[in-house]
């Protein structure tokens, strides 16, 4: 009786090692990373994404220089925009008051503050570098973990750097995406007695509404700018 072996050579054995290891760790680290991304808030809570934006030295017609209107972000957010149900967070600016309205499924609430008890106003901006290197290793580790063996398979050594490649292209593109629809604007003010309202937000994809730094800091210097204003009367 002839019996047939198979050779695996050291690097093989390394890489299923891994892959048996490390695979179910990998996926659930993976889902749970989508998690956080989705529903995680933050300690102002979770950003907005942009329905509208306006911002300028000549006031709409009722009256407000600024106003910045924002949705929830993520897949429930846009099918509660789809039926016209979404529930927005607005900041409007007008020459004498800065009205902050939020709203949920749950209910609303309004704050209407005049702008001489305002104290200060501010902006800034979050750019998600750390966590946009993280999805990018976390994505190319799971393309990885279900595709090179697999290409092992079917094309053996070149199948394998074949995968190797892939999974650093998803990786690096995952990476890219993340970071470009993930970086955070704000803008808010601070009362007199210290209480600070304050809306984040995203680009929007859907929307197609964009605002860069520039234009955030200009809304800022606006709002100081009418604060100063009404001051001086």
């Amino acid at each position: 009786m002839v019996v047939a072996s198979m050779s695996i050579s050291p690097m093989h054995t390394v890489l299923f090692a891994i892959y048996d290891g490390t695979s179910i760790l990998f996926t659930y680290v993976l889902l749970g990373a989508i998690g956080l991304t989705m529903f995680g808030r933050g300690k102002f809570g979770a950003p907005l994404v942009l329905k509208s934006w306006y911002a300028s030295n000549k006031p709409q017609a009722d009256g407000f220089f600024i106003c910045i209107t924002g949705r929830r972000s993520g897949i429930i957010g846009w099918m509660f925009a789809l039926l016209g149900i979404d529930p927005v967070t607005t900041l409007r600016v007008s020459a004498s008051r800065v009205e902050f309205n939020s709203s949920s499924l749950a209910g609303t609430a309004h704050r209407i503050t005049p702008l001489v008890s305002v104290s200060s106003s501010f902006f800034g901006y979050h750019k998600p570098i750390y966590a946009s290197i993280i999805v990018g290793l976390l994505s190319g580790m799971f393309v990885a973990v279900f595709m090179i063996p697999l290409m092992n398979l079917n094309m053996g050594e070149a199948g394998v750097f074949f995968g190797l490649i892939s999974s650093f292209v998803v990786g690096l593109l995952l990476a890219f995406l993340y970071y470009k629809f993930n970086k955070t604007k704000t803008i808010g003010f601070a009362e007199v007695g210290g209480l600070a309202c304050e809306i984040s937000f995203k680009p929007s994809v859907i929307e197609g509404v964009t605002i860069d730094e520039a234009q955030a800091k200009y809304a800022a210097e606006l709002m100081q700018h009418l604060i100063q204003t009404r001051l001086d009367r």
